[in-house]
């Protein structure tokens, strides 16, 4: 019983040193492809670096344009609504007063009592 139970110990051992050696292969050989493919990218780019990277900043720019319009569209749209809620809340804040008013007018007649008309 004990050796079985060293022979599984050095088998889950090896097990894991191949687990690591596979690991570090594929680690490898990642960093390598990467390393090659940037190198052929530099290679064979179709502009120079300085062209490539006044390429991307006039991009740049043209995007934050493009984004700064759409911002001023969307500001502008909800000032639009924001006016229009706020003559609606008026609305409503205007007829709930009157209807307050109306309230108090009727209690405060309630409690007087009935109006005696004299001649």
């Amino acid at each position: 019983m004990f050796f079985n139970e060293l022979k599984e110990y050095f088998q889950r051992q090896r097990e894991t040193e191949r687990r690591k050696e596979a690991c570090r292969n594929i680690a490898s050989g990642v960093a390598i492809g990467t390393i090659i493919g940037l190198t052929a990218g530099i290679l064979f780019a179709p502009k120079s670096g300085k062209e490539t990277r006044q390429a991307i900043a006039d991009k740049a720019v043209e995007k934050s344009g493009q984004v700064k319009q759409i911002v001023s569209e969307v500001v502008e749209e909800l000032k639009s609504q924001v006016g229009s809620m706020e003559l609606s809340v008026q609305g409503v804040t205007g007829r709930l007063q009157e209807a307050i008013q109306d309230k108090r007018g009727r209690e405060k007649r309630q409690e007087e009592g009935p109006v005696e008309v004299t001649e």
